[in-house]
């Protein structure tokens, strides 16, 4: 400070000595240099005032030590009934790695010059893969899958019997702060049975589902998940449950299912194909067999006449039979190419990852919900000690 007074006098006993643009010069920078320190003492000031704001706060809070102890054990304590009031949840996974047909393929010497270039034509034509991925999501989903795997038998760890998934849901434990609306419901619904018990069965049944259906439906898709790695092509099926024995078979067997949806959509087209084939070929066979009798009936009873009307008729007997024969044997190699298409579009699945009983569970996370609940407790109590600054502070800004 010394210094720059020093400075700032020197300064202005030269501007006697200086012409008069120059003196308003070194004015005009003389209150620059003043303005400068004046900004960097304001905010040397600000950093001390924070400072000593910053160590008030804790002050003020190392005088409710106690009550952060008492309130963080608390809320502690309460979190850890809340953790381990919680179901423990396992999972079991399973990848696929699907074959995906393609269904355009490109000639050999087109695809090899193709792929001298770095271009691979077979993989571009290759949309149905595509849309092959694309479809796991929406089976896993479905109302069809889903009730196909409420059948599905399963034996609990603890259990002797076996019994459906469906039913075993049923069994599932629930925290038991929703044991008074789960009462509620269920006296609600046994009044609603009461009302409904003359209820008239219609057509129109087959359509409907109830409301504990939907929830069980809903439950389910909730417990099983199917994810697509698009770029290497691999499908994880995820199921959960409670019990780790029932969510490695619902996963084990859920693979299983779709594996046989999935093959039933893509040879779909091609099975029918095949079934239409098989049934001209059998029609085929029968008129063939039917010519073939004719032609031998008429041959065996005119063998020893030569007359010409009657060697005309045996060969347009016999053009007939040969014609029904090619017609067979026609819709013959018809359905052999039909069951190699079958074939062709049936997919070949790889079991990368097969569905193993967890030994631990994944959630709930214990740990983590003990500290989330401490935290709570220490905001809750820092906003509790300021309160009436926070207030303050709200009044003076409006």
């Amino acid at each position: 400070m010394q210094l720059l007074s020093l400075w700032i006098s020197e300064q202005l006993s030269s501007l006697a000595s200086t012409s008069p643009a120059r003196q308003e010069e070194l004015r005009v920078g003389s209150r620059d240099k003043l303005l400068i320190e004046n900004i960097i003492v304001m905010e040397k000031k600000e950093e001390v005032i924070k400072q000593i704001d910053l160590i008030d706060l804790i002050k003020k809070m190392g005088k409710y030590i106690r009550l952060y102890t008492i309130v963080c054990l608390a809320t502690g304590i309460l979190g850890i009934i809340v953790a381990f009031s919680i179901p423990k949840v396992y999972n079991s996974k399973v990848v696929l790695a699907p074959e995906m047909g393609n269904n355009s393929t490109v000639g050999g010497g087109l695809s090899s010059l193709a792929s001298m270039a770095g271009i691979d034509l077979n993989k571009m034509g290759d949309t149905d893969g595509a849309l092959y991925l694309q479809i796991y999501p929406s089976i896993i989903s479905s109302t069809t899958f889903i009730k196909e795997l409420e059948k599905i038998k399963v034996l609990p760890k603890d259990s002797l019997k076996e019994m459906t998934f469906k039913k075993y849901l049923k069994t599932e434990k629930s925290a038991w702060w929703n044991f008074p609306s789960a009462l509620i419901s269920k006296m609600i619904k046994d009044k609603k049975k009461e009302i409904n018990k003359n209820h008239i069965v219609s057509d129109l049944n087959k359509y409907y589902l109830s409301k504990e259906e939907w929830k069980s439906i809903e439950n389910i898709q909730d417990r099983i998940s199917c994810d697509i790695d698009k770029e290497n092509g691999l499908i994880t099926l995820t199921v959960k449950a409670q019990d780790p024995n029932v969510c490695a078979i619902i996963a084990d067997k859920g693979q299983k299912l779709l594996q046989q949806y999935i093959t039933d959509y893509r040879t779909k087209k091609a099975r029918n194909d095949l079934n239409y084939y098989i049934k001209l070929r059998s029609e085929a066979n029968k008129e063939y067999i039917k010519a073939q009798k004719e032609y031998a009936s008429f041959s065996d009873s005119n063998f020893d006449i030569n007359l010409p009307s009657l060697q005309e008729k045996r060969d347009y007997l016999e053009n007939q039979m040969q014609l029904k024969y090619n017609t067979y044997t026609q819709l013959s190699d018809r359905v052999n190419a039909a069951q190699a298409k079958v074939q062709e579009r049936t997919p070949d699945f790889v079991v990368l990852q097969p569905s193993l009983v967890p030994y631990k569970a994944d959630s709930p996370r214990k740990i983590l919900i003990i500290i989330i609940y401490g935290v709570l407790g220490f905001i809750g109590t820092t906003i509790w000690i300021f309160r009436k600054d926070i207030k303050n502070s709200f009044k003076t800004t409006m």
